[in-house]
């Protein structure tokens, strides 16, 4: 009976050929505990089938190479460093390396994670552990970590090698200008403590823009404004002028103005309207500049034909704490003949002279009647009601009508004048004839008859009720 290792490997060794009793070692030892002798003499076959280029049909079918078999048989018995070597000879060098890591192999593993370019970070971190420092530096530039290779060189006194490091990775990226990696120039030199350097990089080599977007990210908004002036880029020039804190503030604000101004006409010279409507917004409103730039949004949002959205940004606009520019906003919409909004925004803020010139504009008949009578002039009022009544019956809207002529009798009648209350109430009456006359040419009996009660003929309403009440005992059969 096969119990113990012994009786499996004399059982192993029975077998003729080298692979069988290879098979046969990795068959059982998934299973049973393999002698050592046997397990090295299946490593070093299935090794020798890999280099003898062996094509068995036994191996097409396998989803496994030779050597992964054995430096999984390695692993077994402990053999690392076989184990390892198997594997980056099958070309598994990331694994390879991770089984010697893990192991402590650090050496080993360092060697292998450097031949794969996807594992360069694990290399620096075993270069750092080894303390292999022209390695570390060398391979935190390839992974695309330039600030731990000067650091590291500063740090061993190497400030030649920082600087050369610094330089290559400044050439670099500023060669195509991309404002993003800029950025990253400005980031790396205050990690590594070269801000004055990269400053005086982007001056030798002539780098105008790289020294304008350097200097805003390190903080230097004075030498960054002007070398986006210098550039062309007036609008940047002018958001790092209006932070500029290290002289007179109304000085740099004026600067800042100059400089928006110039990038707004620049747009509107290409016809980007929009983009200078919005230059124009960024600028600070003063007590000095306010009424220039106003003007020029104002314009810009004329040009635009976007009457309303100008309209909201004055009357939401505050500047020197409270001034709202609701003239502005007026003056806009009616520039647009949008007088309905004119009148809205007129009577949101009070403005009862305007509220009243829209209405006459408009034609509000009825609205100013009301504000005639408010005051005091009832003869203006009721003029604005006559107007309205002839207006709806023009338009043969009798019902409206007769409620306007309706209105102007309890203007009269609060006035005291019984007479002229009488004459709109019997115009009222009239109007609702008409109306009640014309529900009947429609053959709408019941609105009819309402209309002709409040017309005051009773005995019509009656009949309409009753030509209603027989069509519908009609329709009911």
């Amino acid at each position: 009976m096969i119990n113990n290792s012994k009786n499996i490997g004399e059982l192993i060794n029975k077998l003729e050929t080298p692979l069988g009793r290879a098979k046969a070692v990795l068959a059982i030892s998934k299973q049973y505990q393999v002698p050592e002798e046997n397990i090295r003499e299946a490593i070093a076959t299935f090794e020798a089938v890999y280099d003898s280029n062996e094509t068995q049909n036994s191996w097409h079918s396998e989803q496994i190479d030779p050597l992964i078999y054995a430096a999984n048989l390695a692993v077994k018995i402990f053999w690392i460093e076989k184990a390892v070597d198997l594997k980056a000879k099958a070309g598994k060098t990331s694994d390879a390396a991770e089984l010697a890591e893990e192991f402590g192999l650090d050496k080993k593993a360092f060697e292998l994670y450097k031949q794969d370019a996807r594992q360069v970070h694990n290399a620096v971190k075993l270069a750092e552990k080894l303390e292999l420092w022209d390695e570390y530096i060398k391979l935190c530039e390839q992974d695309s970590r330039p600030e731990d290779a000067i650091k590291k060189c500063k740090e061993l006194g190497r400030q030649r090698d920082a600087e050369q490091i610094f330089t290559k990775m400044f050439m670099y990226k500023t060669k195509f200008s991309i404002t993003e990696y800029l950025k990253q120039i400005a980031d790396i030199a205050k990690q590594t403590g070269f801000e004055e350097y990269a400053l005086d990089l982007c001056k030798e080599h002539k780098k105008d823009r790289a020294m304008a977007v350097i200097a805003a990210e390190l903080g230097k908004p004075r030498l960054a404004a002007m070398y986006f002036e210098s550039v062309n880029e007036y609008a940047e020039a002018a958001r790092q002028a209006l932070q500029i804190n290290d002289g007179d503030k109304a000085e740099s604000n004026d600067i800042a103005i100059a400089l928006f101004l110039k990038e707004a006409a620049r747009l509107q010279k290409r016809n980007e309207l929009s983009e200078s409507l919005k230059i124009l917004k960024e600028i600070p409103i003063t007590a000095d500049s306010g009424d220039d730039v106003l003007n020029k949004i104002f314009d810009c949002y004329a040009l635009l034909k976007k009457f309303e959205c100008g309209a909201k940004y004055f009357e939401e606009l505050k500047y020197c704490g409270v001034q709202q520019e609701i003239p502005r906003a007026l003056a806009l919409l009616e520039k647009g003949n949008l007088l309905q909004e004119a009148h809205a925004v007129a009577e949101r803020h009070g403005l009862a002279d305007k509220v009243k010139e829209y209405t006459e504009k408009l034609g509000w008949n009825l609205d100013l009647a009301k504000i005639a009578s408010e005051e005091g002039n009832s003869g203006q009022s009721l003029a604005y009601y006559n107007a309205e009544i002839e207006k709806q019956r023009a338009t043969k809207n009798y019902y409206s009508a007769a409620i306007t002529a309706l209105e102007a009798a309890k203007l009269c009648k609060k006035q005291s004048n019984k007479e002229l209350a009488e004459g709109f109430k019997e115009q009222a009456k009239e109007l609702f004839a008409l109306e009640s006359k014309k529900k009947e040419e429609n053959g709408h009996w019941n609105s009819a008859a309402e209309y002709a009660e409040q017309a005051g003929n009773p005995e019509k309403a009656k009949l309409y009720r009753q030509i209603n009440a027989l069509a519908n005992a009609y329709h009911a059969h």
